[in-house]
């Protein structure tokens, strides 16, 4: 079931990455450069754009979250296993049976090994594939977006990935500690 929330929160990311940098296609055209028309015009289209497509986002984050899941594992097995092993999804099998562990030790480092994928996964879909794929999508269809919010999505993104290392530095710390047991 939390695959399914985290799916949904990974689609609705992009919808909403996807409608901001759409109005700030749409207003760079209208606001003649102004700041003050810029954010005025900003704040009346997002009214506009949220209130209207609010099932638009209901119906469709979901499929788009796994499409971006779906990025996201190909990605991680294309280059991440291949360069760092310990970001595989589940402890090698060989592992496991080759020691006596007690299950419930066993139990408890797997489920924190899953539960580090999972914020693995979170952050680079969220952080990265999101907002660069509704960027792709609005440059691609409208043209470039506004270079505020561009910018703002890589600052964002940056902040997002840059615990990623973290949690491969305590999945070697669990993979170790199933390998000495």
């Amino acid at each position: 079931m939390k695959q399914f929330l985290r799916y949904q929160i990974s689609g609705t990311v992009f919808i909403i990455w996807a409608l901001l940098f759409y109005i700030s296609w749409t207003l760079d055209i209208y606001s003649n450069g102004m700041p003050d028309e810029f954010f005025q015009l900003f704040l009346s289209c997002a009214y506009d754009a949220f209130h209207e497509s609010i099932w638009i986002l209901a119906f469709s984050a979901l499929p788009i979250g796994v499409l971006i899941h779906q990025f996201s594992v190909i990605i991680k097995n294309l280059f991440g296993l291949r360069l760092l092993p310990a970001l595989s999804d589940r402890p090698r099998i060989e592992i496991l049976n080759g020691f006596e562990l007690s299950h419930e030790r066993t139990q408890y480092i797997t489920e924190h090994i899953s539960n580090l994928n999972s914020f693995y996964y979170v952050r680079v879909d969220n952080g990265l594939l999101a907002p660069l794929l509704a960027f792709i999508t609005v440059s691609f269809i409208y043209g470039y977006p506004n270079i505020f919010l561009t910018t703002l999505a890589v600052i964002i993104g940056f902040i997002t990935l840059a615990y990623v290392p973290r949690i491969y530095c305590e999945l070697k710390q669990y993979y170790s500690c199933l390998d000495t047991q």
